[in-house]
C-alpha cells in the first residue's frame, strides 16, 4: 500500500530508523522539500505548500545548501571569528514529504511514526 507522508518538521535534523526489517523502515533518502519562511504553512494549510525542492535526509538545511545564502564575504579576523554564520541560512518551519511503501503486513496495525 503507497501512502504520502507529511512529516512536519520546525527543526533541521531528524533521526531515522537505521535499518529495514519487519517492524521498521528506513526513512532515509530524498524527500520533497518546502521552506515557509514566512511561517504560515499551518495557518494557510497544507493544500497550499509548495514542494519545489529535494533534500537527502538524513541532512541538515544547511549541509545542503537549503535557505538563503550568506551574501556577504567575511574576513577572517577576531571579529568575525566571534561572529560566525553558516553559509545558508533558514528561519522558520521546513515541510517535509515523501511516499513511502507500507508493509502489506502492517494492514489494520496502528503504526507509530519516531523522529
Amino acid at each position: 500500500m503507497r501512502l504520502p507522508l507529511l512529516m512536519i518538521v520546525s527543526l533541521t535534523s531528524a533521526g531515522f530508523a537505521a535499518s529495514q526489517s519487519n517492524d521498521r523502515l528506513d526513512l532515509s533518502g530524498e524527500w520533497r522539500l518546502a521552506l515557509d519562511a514566512g511561517d504560515t504553512g499551518l495557518s494557510a494549510g497544507p493544500s497550499t505548500w509548495r514542494f519545489d525542492d529535494v533534500i537527502s535526509l538524513p541532512n541538515t538545511l544547511t549541509l545542503a545548501g537549503k535557505g538563503e545564502v550568506l551574501k556577504s564575504e567575511p574576513r577572517l579576523n577576531k571579529e568575525t571569528l566571534a561572529n560566525l554564520h553558516q553559509r545558508f541560512s533558514h528561519g522558520g518551519p521546513a515541510w517535509y514529504q515523501r511516499d513511502l511503501d507500507v508493509p502489506s503486513g502492517w494492514a489494520g496495525k496502528d503504526i507509530n511514526f519516531e523522529i
